[in-house]
């Protein structure tokens, strides 16, 4: 929150869930995945000021700059494997 861009490559939430994009101030893509990593749900391009329920069985969200689901063609159903870097900043 409160930055211009999205930090690095992304972040991931595990436990994920539900989002907001208060004082966040610019858009961003997200991804709900089960414990499999199958993806729930896609929200692309998701403007400030909003809110985001997390679909049942939603274990990880990963939230990335906005533009990446549209470059990486991903879909529901489709299985990815995050690997967090383990960066914090």
């Amino acid at each position: 929150m409160f930055r211009s861009h999205c930090p690095g490559e992304g972040l991931l939430f595990k436990p994920g869930g539900s989002f907001h994009t208060a004082f966040v101030r610019f858009p961003i893509d997200a991804l709900f995945l089960d414990r499999q990593g199958q993806i729930l749900k896609l929200c692309q391009a998701v403007p400030p000021w909003q809110i985001r329920l997390a679909p049942r069985r939603t274990a990880i969200l990963i939230e990335l700059p906005a533009g990446t689901l549209a470059r990486w063609g991903l879909q529901e159903g489709d299985v990815v494997v995050p690997e967090p870097s383990g960066d914090i900043r």
